[in-house]
């Protein structure tokens, strides 16, 4: 949702809440002061962007090649780098492995930047090879688009239930 005005943002966030309580709904906030009230209508992510703008200025600043490699991964088209969270399935291969076990480095040449437990959504960056993987653990990947479909069916389950999941999205953003 991203219209000009915060008040019009809220009522449709609150719209969209009201029709599909699972849906994932992103939010534009033109004024700080409307964050809070923008995630208590229902909001599952409220961006700014004037302060993100803001961050990415600091960064270019402070950290030239970090703001430099972070628009090669988002907006250049030089380097075919993508950014995924995939959540391991419970029949999946990884479960109760350690990471490095998994093999997602050397079998698919993918970086695991990071692991949200399942369990308790505390969030390990740059995870340690012995960190154990378990059922609903959310993988954050760094690869390609084709390393990461490659693996995908491994950590998600069937890929039919992946289709089954993009079809339902696709209809819940119709119904908007």
């Amino acid at each position: 949702v991203c219209l000009d005005n915060d008040a019009n943002n809220v009522y449709v966030v609150l719209s969209a809440r009201a029709a599909n309580a699972a849906l994932h709904i992103v939010v534009r906030a033109n004024e700080n002061q409307s964050v809070n009230v923008l995630y208590r209508a229902g909001a599952d992510k409220v961006l700014n962007p004037l302060l993100a703008a803001a961050a990415a200025m600091t960064r270019a600043a402070l950290h030239p090649a970090v703001a430099d490699f972070l628009e090669l991964i988002n907006i250049s088209k030089k380097i075919d780098l993508h950014m995924d969270a995939l959540k391991l399935s419970a029949d999946s291969p990884f479960i109760e492995k350690a990471l490095a076990e998994t093999h997602l480095r050397s079998r698919y040449n993918l970086l695991v930047v990071a692991i949200t437990a399942a369990d308790t959504g505390a969030v390990a960056y740059n995870p340690p090879g012995t960190a154990t993987l378990h059922p609903g653990d959310e993988l954050i990947l760094l690869g390609t688009r084709e390393q990461i479909a490659a693996v995908r069916p491994e950590i998600t389950g069937s890929a039919k239930i992946e289709r089954r999941t993009a079809e339902k999205k696709t209809s819940d953003v119709r119904l908007l």
